[in-house]
């Protein structure tokens, strides 16, 4: 299933205009709002689009399948993502050597570049979140890192909350103060910094008074 999305993305991108919708000189979307723009920008050419991203998805239930508190299975996940990174970043660049003169623009499609989601992107993006879960499982089992549980537990129950909170109110926060595009690598760090710092005292807080985040106790009642 994961591979037929990734090779339903090439097809895509084959037949169909993956720059259309785009301003690119500002990366806004001007269609979104239209019928069209928004099925294309959903599906296909957006910065997420269910296509391939729905593989990732895929990917994240498999893994749930697994016995992640086996430290053999962290091990598996931290080399089989290494490897992962390795194979897409080397077939990337071997693929650019060879086929890239022949269009500029078929060396922008081979990377593993976020936009267009190519099954290399797909392929370095899996490896790296399989490396990260696996390193994360493996240093929560260590003493040490018990304090550091405690603090980042709540944030970590609440995700989805956090999540649309770092869009309605981090991004939008940014943008009224005009430092939302073209901010230094010191701005973003900052701006990220201090949502994280936020994040923490403020999940910590409500974890005291309630059991779930506010949106995870809305899912819980809409799903049951």
């Amino acid at each position: 299933m994961i591979l037929g999305l990734n090779v339903l993305a090439v097809i895509l991108l084959l037949t169909l205009d993956f720059e259309a919708g785009w301003d690119f000189a500002t990366y806004s979307y001007p269609e979104f709002w239209t019928p069209v723009g928004f099925v294309r920008n959903l599906f296909f050419n957006g910065w997420h689009p269910v296509v391939p991203w729905l593989g990732f998805l895929l990917l994240g239930v498999l893994l749930s399948r697994l016995p992640l508190d086996r430290p053999t299975v962290q091990g598996m996940l931290i080399a089989a993502g290494l490897t992962a990174i390795a194979l897409a970043e080397t077939a990337a660049a071997a693929l650019r050597a060879a086929f890239g003169h022949l269009d500029p623009e078929l060396a922008e499609v081979l990377t593993t570049g976020a936009v267009p989601a190519t099954p290399l992107y797909t392929l370095a993006g899996s490896g790296f979140a399989a490396c990260l879960i696996g390193a994360c499982l493996w240093l929560a089992d260590r003493p040490v890192m018990a304090p550091v549980l405690r603090l980042v537990t709540p944030a970590g129950r609440q995700a989805l909350t956090l999540y649309l909170a770092h869009i309605l109110v981090g991004m939008v926060t940014l943008d009224m103060l005009g430092l939302l595009g073209g901010q230094s690598i010191g701005t973003a760090l900052s701006a990220a910094g201090l949502f994280c710092m936020a994040s923490l005292v403020y999940a910590l807080a409500w974890s005291r008074r309630f059991k779930r985040g506010p949106v995870e106790g809305l899912m819980r009642r809409l799903a049951g």
